[in-house]
């Protein structure tokens, strides 16, 4: 049961775990790359790509194995027209026909 090496150590250990895992997964690391030169307001990636990158990480599967797409959520509370929201779907798009895992 090695995938539960960090179960009930202190906040702080499993903080910096997660920290260590998401950090080193190439399809985080190139989404947080990628989301930063959309140059949005409070964003955070979120979801099932980290969830899921912790739980390859542990189980020895590869980066990537199970995620289908990565969500982006931010708040723009300057612009909260569809379409301010659209342009940023548009350019999201186009980051994401170029990911390569």
């Amino acid at each position: 049961m090695d995938h539960l090496r960090y179960s009930g150590l202190a906040f702080e250990t499993q903080r910096s775990a997660f920290l260590d895992i998401v950090s080193a997964d190439p399809l985080v690391r190139d989404a947080l790359v990628r989301a930063r030169t959309l140059d949005l307001p409070d964003w955070l990636v979120v979801s099932g790509a980290l969830y899921n990158s912790v739980w390859n990480h542990l189980t020895g599967k590869p980066s990537g194995y199970g995620i289908k797409d990565v969500d982006l959520f931010y708040f723009d509370g300057t612009d909260l027209a569809y379409e301010a929201e659209d342009a940023v779907i548009d350019n999201l798009a186009g980051l994401a026909s170029t990911v390569t895992v």
